[in-house]
């Protein structure tokens, strides 16, 4: 009779103890979901600018090239002045 009475405020204590201990992981935990909630929306918010940029940069390459193509098309500028203005203006006709 005596071990159970020793053991059973043990037992209280141990339990006392381990719930504590419940509450603390459990508020860590709660900590880091809303630290994984904020990071996610960040995240996805990031996804949606990247597809949007996506987007445009498939439109912009498309006419990059078409722009190289007709500018390596064009003669060469003559150094000289006159020269050079008499080429700009039969490119402007």
């Amino acid at each position: 009779m005596e071990v159970v009475q020793l053991s059973c405020p043990i037992k209280a204590e141990v339990a006392a103890e381990l719930a504590e201990e419940v509450a603390q992981l459990n508020q860590r935990c709660d900590l880091n979901l809303g630290k994984l909630k904020r990071r996610k929306l960040k995240v996805e918010k990031r996804v949606e600018k990247l597809a949007l940029f996506w987007e445009v940069y498939e439109v912009v390459e498309v006419w990059l090239t078409e722009i190289v193509v007709v500018i390596d098309s064009l003669p060469s500028i003559s150094e000289d002045y006159e020269t050079a203005k008499n080429q700009l203006v039969k490119v402007r006709v």
